[in-house]
């Protein structure tokens, strides 16, 4: 993606370390520590920033099954995390370079990357090893309409994943 372009609903968002997208890098003993995120489209249809969580194997992104799912995760981290997040690309990080900026994306079908709100991530890592995240049928059964809201949302803005690559 060039800066020029900007990113339309659907299609999927390209990991890179957030320093080039502003100056989210933390100062770590003189030096600066970049993060790996994305610019993607948040549930209320904005872009927003998110930080690369872990990666997950959801199957065929464009398949009905597979949307449902990964809509659902998010539906299920924002009601019992309170945090936004995203499904793109997955991320090797032992392969990436962050003095080079190059991020490593593995080419394993079926595998994405989540990602989390920029400004909840540090809490969400910490909150995820303690509570875990609620399935998705014990949310419906608590708040049936918040986790259709939130669902629906979700499915709306979730990338396809472009075929051959």
């Amino acid at each position: 993606m060039t800066i020029d372009t900007k990113l339309k609903i659907g299609e999927m968002p390209q990991p890179c370390y957030l320093k080039e997208m502003g100056d989210t890098s933390l100062e770590s003993d003189g030096g600066y520590i970049g993060w790996i995120g994305m610019r993607a489209y948040g549930l209320d249809e904005q872009l927003k920033d998110f930080l690369w969580w872990r990666n997950f194997r959801i199957g065929n992104l464009n398949a009905g099954k597979s949307r449902h799912d990964a809509a659902a995760f998010i539906a299920r981290i924002k009601m019992e995390m309170e945090a936004e997040a995203a499904i793109g690309l997955p991320v090797d990080l032992a392969t990436s370079n962050r003095d080079t900026n190059y991020v490593a994306i593995p080419r394993n079908r079926g595998l994405y990357g989540v990602y989390v709100q920029v400004d909840k991530r540090q809490m969400f890592n910490f909150m995820a090893m303690m509570q875990g995240i609620s399935s998705e049928g014990e949310l419906k059964l608590e708040n049936p309409s918040e986790f259709k809201r939130i669902f629906s949302q979700a499915k709306k803005v979730l990338p396809y994943h472009k075929k051959g690559k």
